[in-house]
């Protein structure tokens, strides 16, 4: 979930190093991604996330602290984010790469996974529509990720 930034910085680096483009694709997000899965885990989920409902809307608060960072899930959906608080670098839809300061409004586009790296303590809203008034988190993230194939595949089988 979120790791030290020096250890994101060198695993980032290394796989630069592999590729000539200089952004960041979702080959390279899901190749860092498996690097950071045999990391120890600094924080778990619950520790970073919390959610958030009121008549037709939920959204997801995600605390990322200064110096971590953060492979996200794959969104199924268009959607809002917000940066309330702080300092990071994030990867986008496109695959290019901001240094954004708090306040930030954008949005997530469908199929995007992103890479945040904060540089200071950071808080990201994410906010999706709910008709239904739905509370099951399990059921709001078959609505709003995309399931991905864990463990996600080595570094090396998406870089060739």
């Amino acid at each position: 979930m979120a790791r030290l930034y020096g250890e994101y910085i060198q695993v980032s680096t290394e796989i630069e190093q592999q590729t000539p483009v200089h952004v960041a694709t979702l080959d390279k997000v899901r190749a860092l991604e498996a690097v950071m899965r045999r990391m120890p885990d600094q924080y778990t989920e619950g520790e970073l996330t919390s959610h958030h409902f009121c008549q037709g809307l939920y959204f997801r608060e995600f605390f990322l602290p200064a110096g971590c960072v953060a492979v996200c899930m794959q969104h199924a959906r268009e959607s809002f984010f917000l940066l309330i608080q702080g300092t990071a670098v994030f990867s986008t839809a496109d695959g290019s790469v901001h240094r954004v300061v708090a306040p930030y409004m954008a949005v997530t586009q469908p199929g995007s996974k992103r890479v945040v790296a904060a540089e200071t303590d950071t808080i990201f809203l994410t906010f999706h529509p709910n008709p239904d008034n739905e509370r099951d988190l399990e059921i709001l993230e078959a609505r709003y990720i995309i399931p991905e194939a864990l463990p996600a595949p080595e570094p090396q089988e998406l870089l060739e």
